[in-house]
């Protein structure tokens, strides 16, 4: 067994004095350097080695819980190695690289709760007997306001998410949706359904996770109390369910009540955005993503508002860009990268792109 981090050393520590691993990557080349004295008895290894690992040494499971693009990488290598399953959290992943990552789609467990719910409902089922993919969405912080409420949004009130506790990135997304945005462009690669037949609800409660409609009129749906461990078990027990004592969701007993909205697309134009990148394909999901990582640290810092990173995302629509056609993995790296730069100089300067 192995683990992996970039430099948060301190949130691995009770994972090693439990799992004592075999080895421990640390891909931050700075941070491994001094990490030698905090881990004196551990094998310490880099990217590189840690992706021959991936993809060469027998494997059952890779978890990728990485955040961002740079997620990417650990899939693809995860991949290529044909004994490993992938258990997937990085949707990033599927945004950057789905053309290439959605061949190997049988080998990948979705743990975002509302792919994992989507994979759940679709055992057993034919693709072609899929009507629509309903993945469901909290509304974030903001559900219900206006643009006129959003223009003064500080970036405290964006990471106060109603239900779930995140990071800041996603967090972020959360509020502007960006992450159901995100999480439609990775259910096209996953599940191999057009994109005109996903469909995203706001669902405050949280309960019910995604479904699937058939075209019989079926619906088939994951219902369960928001809790992540439950998504993460069940990849790590698939094709089994392992028993779990989280809270059950009894709503003929306990009276629950579930309720289900459109989302304002007006408001909130994300959805919109990934539909027509989507459209236009090749690297338009990517570029839509890497505008996105750079908006929302820029509105992090408070360089930008909150409006503005919806600004950004239809701008990168318009580029030149987003049109090519990578022929590889690295292809769309080397572009995602050039593009992250003129991201930064038109909207930030040049002081903040070097």
């Amino acid at each position: 067994m192995g683990l992996s981090v970039h430099r948060q050393l301190p949130k691995i520590q009770p994972w090693i004095n439990q799992l004592n691993p075999a080895w421990i990557a640390i891909t931050d080349e700075e941070t491994r350097r001094h990490s030698h004295s905090i881990f004196p008895t551990q094998k310490l290894i880099g990217i590189e080695e840690l992706y021959e690992k991936l993809a060469t040494e027998p494997i059952d499971i890779v978890i990728n819980g990485i955040v961002g693009a740079a997620g990417f990488w650990a899939s693809w290598y995860t991949l290529q190695n044909p004994t490993a399953r992938l258990a997937l959290a990085n949707k990033e992943s599927l945004v950057f690289g789905g053309q290439w990552l959605s061949v190997y789609r049988n080998r990948i467990l979705p743990i975002d709760s509302e792919h994992s719910a989507l994979f759940q409902c679709l055992l057993g089922e034919k693709v072609e007997d899929v009507e629509k993919l309903i993945l469901t969405a909290s509304g974030g912080p903001f559900r219900g306001k206006k643009s006129a409420d959003l223009s003064h949004i500080t970036p405290s009130q964006a990471l106060a998410h109603p239900v779930w506790r995140m990071g800041a990135r996603i967090s972020v997304d959360s509020a502007t949706l960006m992450n159901k945005a995100l999480e439609l462009i990775e259910a096209y690669w996953l599940f191999g359904v057009p994109a005109e037949q996903i469909e995203v609800w706001v669902h405050p409660q949280c309960i019910l996770h995604s479904m699937v409609l058939f075209r019989d009129g079926s619906f088939k749906a994951q219902l369960s109390y928001p809790d992540m461990r439950l998504p993460i078990l069940y990849a790590l027990s698939y094709p089994y369910r392992a028993p779990f004592t989280q809270k059950r969701w009894s709503p003929f007993l306990e009276g629950g009540t579930l309720t289900f909205e459109a989302v304002d697309e007006e408001t909130f134009p994300t959805l919109t955005y990934a539909r027509e990148a989507l459209r236009i394909g090749g690297p338009a999901p990517a570029l839509l993503n890497a505008t996105d990582e750079v908006a929302v640290e820029a509105f992090l810092q408070g360089r930008i508002s909150f409006l503005d990173i919806f600004r950004w995302l239809e701008w990168t629509l318009t580029q030149p860009e987003v049109r090519l056609q990578p022929e590889s993995p690295h292809g769309m790296e080397a572009l995602e990268k050039a593009f992250r730069e003129k991201v930064q100089l038109h909207f930030l300067g040049k002081a903040h792109a070097k």
